[in-house]
């Protein structure tokens, strides 16, 4: 492999690079770019004609603005070249000076030419040619749209609703008109499509061939196996008795294994063996363990399990099936394969219809269309793209390679293809990128001269450069595989400096090992080396004698914690936090998952109720808002609070339904003060970015979804699927002089002054979460079942371990930390693999005599130190014994809001009590009810069965109610209150029948319910009565005590008196006051009545209620009709008994009363009172 020359390097034909972490890979394609606009290469090219391809946006944008730059210091330059030339002055020419004067034969040729190319170059940088991979493919689609056979519209989306949809298809394809034993079946491949979703999103683009299972579809596969089961079956039901007998002889008697079989668990495994022998558990669709009970009962397991010179339990034709039952009966493989291809096409209807297509996609109709396309096509393609230059090679797929394959795979002389990359920094293995491509690639498509290196680093200082040399070369395979060198780099900058720390000049790797005792757990290892990590960083950062280069201080923004997942990020951060530094966590995290997403949950419930106080109460006291204990009772106790949050809250529904979700929360954050609280403290912009963040994503969610409440629906579920997607992926500050705590992943193309990796230890072992795993074979890609490649798995996954590791290194610039442990798992580590010193005896003694001290130094462990000290109950360290402060005040306990349930609970209830026995109904009283037409009677008895009749009333259309419209939502309320026969259609019509009796009974001057217009009844009117003075028995009574059987009694209450009015009716100018009971007063309309309905309402105390609700509308009336007067528009109160309700039965179950306005002003004083 030769070292490239950017300026001499050849343009055309296929040339691979590599480079190296560091060695300046964006400057050298802006340098080939300038050479290519300026026809260094016997040819000039524009803009139009060179194709720059990469995988991000982001990296997009800076390979744009960088090309941009160049082209723009290029043409300054080379403008005063010419300038002095054609003037005659003296000038150091520069090497791409030099290079035009040998294009052109003499400096006298040389004119404005090249500086008027370069300047029209970076005018038409905007719409140049360069793109990520998937943009680079949807512009080919596009423009041959006939050809492709897509729409011309065609846009990229990045969700995965159009797959997730498609999963949900197949699945129900697959399931329905299936047998409960075929659903089993699936069930245990995949219990529900999600499961399926996430397999197939794992193994990326797949061929039929890379499936690890036979040829078999997954319908015929099963059919072969449901036969095996029927011939199973037979043989169970004749031998299984016989079988069992012998075995349980031969147990007696000591001829098996104690170890297999014990008489005291043989019933139990009979019974496992029984469940798939019977088909009642298909044997394929059983549990692993539950199989092994199954073949325990074969001829050759009980031939293993006789006990030697003892007779074998005798074989029948039953024990030799389960000899020849199936070892491989994995139908999760067919299963995935099947859904894999039938998705494909299901998700490409669904794309069709609405006109876009997901990322991954376009990649496969792109390959799909330039494998296919006709010579002609591809000519015409080749003709527009003369150069491509492939950026991050090394992260490609095989479909992206078969593309760029095809289009450059002649021999015409003026184009060219570079590929750039560095497979020792292949570290996206999880997005479908194959690191056998790139090898292949190099190996076929460029000969050995088309091959380059790139030896200069200039990031990094030769220290850390010569630090991460000698860890890799420790071994002749560093990357384990022979195929990836490790070439050498040096250093193009002499003057980075090396870290200074107390006046001492440190070693570009400081390596600290902790002996943390026999076996720690890992997540005391976690915990110990963040914790230890955190330290060295707070010593870096301390205002005096902290770290500095060249007597500059380091800032907390020069420091990076690289990390492999959110676990290890999460204490990382804690360690940090502990100590008082500040960090910015740079994870791909979801901001659903954030604390903001639950308050911002919490705000758009209260939107959706404005006047439920539980909801409101729980959004106020979340933590984001930080207030106080005290704060929030002050805050509840005051009346105004309530009426300014019910009334905004009323008023951002309304702003929802006209404007959207986001002018609703704005209103309420202005109101309410929000901001100032989202804004209190040092979490102040992470926290309001996380709640514009939000906002955003639910206003964009709303301009496609109609109605609220499936708004709320989404935002519910995207806290809980918490799915990071580019859209919901957190924000990040970039301005904070704050740690950074990144993934190793995400740092990559990033660099710091002082690089920590404190969990190097932590090897990266596959997840046991996932049974399919994708891997890859010498010719070929493999999907298949985890456990049968775990070896190949572990393989590669502690291959992208090393790279990782690589990747991790190189991003420092003057300063390495790495921190390892005794950890059980360590010396799967690619820094054991890489160092061969975790297996010492001696670690920190083995790293010193491994590594020269000028490279890496072994820092001295204080772990075991520091945690005796913080966590040993006997350490001499003084303690601080804490107490909680004497409470010293009193509390007035009658100052709150009380009711008349309060006021009346001494009063003894007379028929409105109902015993236990009243209820339930039983399954008896109902097959009764059924034969002896029972009456409304005979029906369930007990407050939830009024709960259920007083919701059906508030909530159901009258109208639509006797038609049986409602019927579907009577059983359901029947469910939520728990009235027995919600599932029988003849219970749930005879509670509509008398539900409709009841709205057409008239009492209302011959009028009924149903006759009173929507516009004149409200139901459910709260009301809060101030209570001025506090209220006593001694007060209430004698203004009362005519209208009750027995005194009140009640502790004196202050406050208010709050309640619910069930119906407020407006007839001919008056208003009523009307409230439903249910309460059982006997079997027959006669005790409803007038007589027995006044004794049940003054025994169980109901005057003193509707007196209350009185008073309340007297209050309301008052103040909202100018001319009120109670004689002239208050009715009187009606007590509607339910049971005693029928058109046909005159005024049973109706109580009317109208109390006279003395009485109700009597009241109305006493609660206005002023303070006695």
């Amino acid at each position: 492999m030769k070292t490239l020359d950017a300026n001499t390097l050849p343009l055309t034909g296929v040339q691979i690079i590599e480079a190296s972490a560091g060695t300046g890979k964006t400057f050298t394609i802006a340098s080939l770019y300038v050479r290519l606009i300026l026809g260094l290469n016997a040819k000039t090219y524009t803009p139009a004609d060179i194709t720059v391809v990469t995988f991000t946006k982001a990296a997009t944008a800076e390979l744009r603005d960088r090309i941009r730059a160049r082209l723009h210091e290029e043409r300054q330059e080379l403008s005063r070249q010419v300038r002095a030339q054609l003037d005659g002055e003296a000038f150091d020419a520069s090497l791409l000076y030099q290079q035009l004067i040998a294009k052109h034969g003499t400096p006298t040729a040389l004119t404005w030419a090249p500086v008027v190319e370069l300047a029209l170059a970076e005018k038409r940088m905007d719409g140049a040619e360069i793109h990520t991979i998937h943009s680079f493919c949807l512009r080919l689609l596009k423009q041959y749209a006939f050809d492709s056979k897509l729409p011309f519209g065609l846009d990229i989306t990045m969700d995965d609703d159009t797959r997730r949809q498609a999963v949900n298809d197949f699945w129900r394809q697959l399931c329905y008109r299936r047998s409960e034993r075929d659903v089993l079946a699936i069930q245990q491949q995949f219990s529900h499509p999600d499961e399926l979703l996430s397999a197939l999103n794992g193994i990326g683009v797949a061929r039929w061939e890379e499936f690890d299972c036979a040829h078999d579809s997954f319908d015929e596969l099963l059919t072969k196996l449901n036969a095996i089961q029927a011939e199973l079956t037979e043989l169970w039901t004749q031998y299984s008795h016989q079988l069992f007998a012998e075995i349980e002889s031969a147990m007696r008697e000591a001829r098996l294994s104690r170890t297999v079989w014990k008489i005291e668990k043989f019933s139990g495994q009979a019974a496992k063996a029984t469940q798939c022998g019977s088909g009642e558990a298909p044997f394929y669709a059983v549990s692993a363990s539950q199989l092994k009970v199954l073949r325990m009962f074969s001829t050759r397991s009980l031939a293993k399990s006789t006990l030697k010179n003892k007779a074998p339990v005798p074989a029948n034709p039953l024990s030799d099936f389960l000899d020849q039952l199936p070892k491989d009966m994995d139908l999760s493989i067919p299963l995935l394969r099947d859904a894999y291809f039938a998705c494909i096409e299901l998700e490409e209807q669904i794309e069709r219809r609405h006109g876009t297509m997901r990322s991954d996609n376009i990649l496969t109709h792109c390959a799909k269309f330039i494998s296919d396309a006709p010579e002609a096509v591809i000519a015409n393609i080749r003709s527009q793209i003369k150069i491509a230059m492939i950026d991050e090679f090394q992260d490609t797929d095989p479909q992206q390679f078969s593309v760029f394959k095809r289009l450059f795979n002649d021999s015409e002389s003026e184009r060219g293809l570079m590929l750039i990359g560095d497979p020792k920094q292949a570290i996206y293995r999880f997005r479908g990128a194959d690191l056998n491509v790139y090898l292949q690639a190099r190996d076929e498509f460029a000969g050995e001269n088309c091959q380059y290196t790139m030896d200069k680093n200039w990031r990094s200082s030769q220290g850390v450069i010569d630090a991460i040399a000698a860890l890799f070369n420790q071994s002749n395979a560093p990357f384990i595989n022979s195929r990836i060198g490790f070439p050498p780099v040096s250093a193009a900058k002499t003057n980075i400096p090396t870290v200074n720390l107390n006046g001492q000049t440190l070693a570009s790797l400081e390596w600290q090992h902790h002996d943390l005792g026999e076996k720690p757990i890992k997540a005391i290892c976690l915990r110990a080396t963040a914790q230890a990590a955190a330290r060295r960083i707070a010593e870096f950062l301390s205002s005096e004698n902290g770290a500095s280069l060249d007597g500059d201080s380091i800032q907390a923004r020069d420091i990076a914690v690289l990390v492999d997942d959110k676990n290890q990020a999460s204490v990382m951060q804690k360690a940090l936090a502990d100590l008082g530094i500040s960090t910015n966590a740079a994870l791909k995290k979801s901001v659903f998952a954030s604390p903001e997403a639950a308050a911002y949950h919490s705000l758009l419930l209260c939107m959706l109720e404005p006047n439920n106080e539980r909801l409101i109460r729980r959004f106020i006291a979340d933590p984001c808002l930080g207030y106080s204990a005290v704060e929030l009772q002050r805050h509840f106790d005051d009346e105004n609070n309530w009426q300014l949050w019910t009334s905004t809250l009323t008023q951002a529904l309304a702003l929802w339904h006209q404007r959207g979700p986001l002018a609703a929360i704005e209103h309420v954050g202005h109101e309410w003060g929000l901001y100032a609280r989202l804004l209190r403290d040092n979490q102040a912009n992470r926290r309001l970015s996380n709640w514009l963040q939000l906002g955003e994503l639910l206003q964009n969610y709303a301009a496609k979804s109609g109605g609220i409440a499936g708004q709320v629906e989404w935002f519910q579920f995207s806290r809980t699927e918490l799915k990071s997607t580019e859209l919901n992926e957190i924000q990040l500050e970039s301005d904070d002089n704050v740690v950074t705590i990144s993934t190793i992943h995400k740092s990559k193309g990033l660099q710091y002054a002082a690089v920590f990796i404190p969990f190097a230890w932590a090897p990266k072992i596959p997840s046991t979460k996932q049974s399919i795993a994708v891997v890859q074979t010498d010719q070929q890609r493999l999907i298949s079942l985890r456990t049968r490649v775990s070896a190949m798995l572990t393989k590669e996954y502690k291959e992208e371990s090393i790279r990782l590791l690589y990747v991790a290194l190189t991003r420092a610039i003057n300063y390495i930390y790495i921190g390892t442990c005794e950890f059980k798992d360590a010396n799967k580590s690619a820094i054991a693999h890489l160092s061969g010193v975790l297996s010492s005896d001696n670690v920190q003694q083995a790293i010193t005599s491994a590594f020269p001290r000028s490279s890496i130094h072994a820092l001295p462990t204080l772990m075991q130190e520091f945690e005796l000290e913080k966590t040993n109950p006997n350490s001499s360290q003084t303690k601080v014994e804490l107490k909680a402060r004497t409470f010293s005040s009193t509390i007035d306990v009658t100052r709150g809001i009380s009711s008349y349930s309060a006021l009346a609970k001494a009063l003894k209830h007379g028929p409105a009590a109902t015993t236990p026995a009243d209820s339930h109904i039983s399954a008896k009283d109902i097959d009764d009810h059924l034969r002896n037409e029972p009456s409304r009677f005979d029906l369930a008895k007990g407050a939830h069965v009024g709960n259920f009749l007083h919701d059906a009333l508030e909530t159901l259309n009258w109208d639509a109610l006797e038609t049986g419209e409602h019927d579907a939502e009577l059983a359901e309320l029947m469910l939520r209150y728990g009235v027995p026969g919600f599932d029988d259609l003849a219970l749930i019509v005879r509670y509509r029948e008398w539900l409709s009796e009841v709205i057409n009974t008239p009492f209302l001057d011959t009028r009924c319910l149903k006759d009173v217009s929507e516009q004149d009844r409200l139901a459910e009117m709260e009301f809060f009565l101030p209570l001025n003075e506090t209220l006593t028995p001694e007060y209430l009574n004698p203004i009362v005590a005519e209208h009750l059987d027995m005194p009140l009694q009640f502790a004196p209450v202050s406050g208010h008196l709050k309640g619910f009015i069930d119906l407020i009716l407006r007839l001919d100018g008056k208003y009523y006051v009307a409230d439903y009971k249910s309460n059982f007063l006997g079997d027959s309309f006669a005790d409803y009545h007038r007589d027995g309905l006044h004794n049940a309402v003054r025994k169980s105390g109901y005057t003193l209620q509707y007196l209350i609700y009185v008073v309340a509308l007297h209050r309301h009336l008052r103040h909202h009709l100018a001319d009120y007067q109670y004689d002239t528009h208050f009715g009187g109160v009606y007590y509607l008994y339910l049971r005693g309700m029928h058109p046909e039965q005159g005024t049973s179950g109706i109580y009317f009363d109208r109390p006279p306005l003395d009485l109700v002003n009597q009241l109305d004083t006493l609660f206005a009172q002023e303070p006695r």
